[in-house]
């Protein structure tokens, strides 16, 4: 459950931006504000208070980039997420028509990369240095999130084979050339390209893109495990499927207990290799004449 204070934080995020409306505009020096405001009349935009609430945030982090702002996009965070966050966030330069190379999202990483901005933006506000780490460490990592979401729908981009290329991509590109360099890492988590990029950055002295690089690594690893998981426990249900046998029955027929067969069927536990080759065997030796 959210906190009190994050309700009413992610709750106002909308509200607080209009009373910064003066700013806002001054300060865009492109069609985002404009764009943004005309947005927010159309039909939909009331009824989903989490996407207007992490809508209006980037926004504001984007073109003020307050104290404020990194304290709410805090909130939104713990609150819902930093996956589903990032999704939401990610929608904003489609829905305005920003153009292919994600201006608002590019924007919004840089800020959120700079650490050293967001630190002393919000001890400004007298926020303890405890709660400022914290903060800190909570909106950096965002933009690992931001930057993710939707890079596995880009097409492959050249790899990044020198520390020059990397430092030309970092200074000079956008979310959309971002994403795209990192296909090879997220198809591959396992293989030689994220540890040949991540040994680019911190011979660069970019520890903190080493740390976004690694992570990036270890979730790719993660969600691949889970499919492969996902996928031999689909295997073994259509193996026990076609061989006619109740679940009892079959887990009889290879030697273990109704139990553990469950465990395999619902993906909770991977079989060895010679087990799955024993169910398969099994499954097909049992199976009913056609």
């Amino acid at each position: 459950m959210p906190a009190r204070d994050d309700i009413d934080r992610i709750s106002q995020a909308q509200s607080r931006l209009a009373a910064r409306a003066g700013r806002a505009a001054r300060a865009d020096a492109g069609a985002l504000w404009t764009s943004f405001t005309g947005h927010t009349t159309t039909p939909g935009w009331t009824k989903d208070k989490t996407r207007s609430a992490v809508l209006s945030n980037l926004v504001s982090l984007v073109l003020l980039g307050d104290a404020e702002d990194f304290v709410t996009l805090d909130s939104l965070v713990r609150s819902f997420g930093a996956e589903r966050v990032a999704t939401i966030q990610s929608e904003l330069d489609d829905v305005l028509g920003m153009g292919p190379d994600l201006p608002v999202t590019t924007a919004a990483i840089r800020i959120l990369g700079d650490v050293g901005l967001i630190r002393q933006r919000l001890a400004g506000i007298g926020m303890s240095s405890t709660k400022v780490s914290a903060t800190v460490k909570r909106a950096h990592h965002q933009t690992f999130w931001l930057l993710l979401a939707g890079a596995e729908d880009l097409p492959r981009s050249q790899t990044i084979r020198t520390t020059e290329q990397l430092v030309e991509l970092l200074q000079h590109g956008t979310a959309r050339h971002w994403r795209a360099a990192l296909l090879p890492l997220i198809e591959s988590p396992w293989g030689p390209y994220g540890e040949h990029i991540v040994r680019l950055t911190e011979e660069a002295d970019l520890d903190e893109v080493a740390t976004v690089l690694q992570e990036c690594r270890k979730v790719y690893q993660q969600r691949q495990e889970q499919r492969e998981r996902d996928a031999i426990a689909r295997e073994i249900r259509r193996l026990v499927a076609i061989s006619g046998l109740t679940q009892r029955q079959f887990a009889a027929q290879i030697g273990t207990s109704p139990s553990r067969l469950s465990t395999y069927v619902n993906g909770r536990v991977i079989p060895s290799a010679a087990m799955l080759l024993r169910i398969r065997r099994v499954a097909h030796a049992q199976r009913p004449p056609a």
